[in-house]
């Protein structure tokens, strides 16, 4: 911070502001707990940065937010009477991470077994911190895992997503689903292709689906209703 420099303490403090929520899916309005502004320049360029602690006016979470801007930074249009007119570049930063339209499996991720969950965290991690590469690479990862964990049978991945078919630990429907997100990671693996957000993030939404049904439900139901007895079907 040199002499010229300007901080303000809370001049936005209960301010609505509407970001990705890490935990809710979409957008949501979140009121500004405190912030701190830094701005200042060196008479060629000017910048400005909002530092924010945000609190989601839904589920209640508490995040961080910047938010940053500099006088060579922007861009022209014309506006309806043809004046050109300058409109600034605003880069936004959110910590934790997150990336529009997808939450992931939050804290059920800790139903899963250690080594699901270190590489599905891993995973995860490189989808909100726009890594194309690594997050299909991590989601073919954690299809071989699991496939370990329960002990498919098979000299590769194809065939051991076939084999959890005949183990009945999934459908048929389910096995053709994943072998899409197998190439998708063997893309990724093999020829370094990068693919799309949303591929990305549709391919994460089906291995968080997977791994509900397959560890997560499971465990929950185990634990929650251990305690009920079965009972005969009645007579009709």
């Amino acid at each position: 911070m040199t002499n010229s420099d300007k901080l303000t303490l809370n001049s936005g403090v209960n301010k609505d502001v509407n970001v990705q929520c890490p935990r809710c899916v979409g957008s949501t309005a979140h009121k500004t707990l405190a912030n701190a502004t830094m701005s200042g320049g060196d008479g060629q360029m000017d910048w400005h940065t909002d530092y924010q602690i945000l609190q989601c006016n839904g589920c209640k979470s508490i995040s961080f937010r910047s938010e940053s801007s500099n006088s060579e930074d922007f861009d022209h249009y014309i506006d309806t009477y043809g004046n050109d007119e300058l409109v600034y570049r605003i880069t936004e930063k959110l910590y934790p991470p997150r990336i529009y339209g997808y939450s992931g499996l939050g804290e059920d991720r800790w139903l899963l077994p250690d080594s699901l969950r270190r590489i599905y965290d891993e995973t995860s991690s490189a989808l909100t911190t726009d890594q194309p590469v690594l997050t299909g690479i991590g989601v073919r990862a954690i299809l071989e895992t699991l496939c370990k964990d329960k002990a498919a049978d098979g000299g590769n991945l194809f065939k051991q997503i076939d084999d959890l078919v005949s183990k009945g630990i999934l459908t048929p429907a389910r096995a053709s689903v994943l072998h899409q997100i197998r190439t998708l990671g063997n893309l990724s693996a093999h020829e370094v292709a990068p693919h799309t957000p949303a591929q990305l993030s549709l391919a994460m939404t089906v291995v968080d689906h997977l791994l509900e049904e397959v560890y997560i439900l499971p465990a929950k139901t185990q634990r929650l209703f251990s305690g009920l007895k079965p009972t005969a079907n009645p007579r009709p």
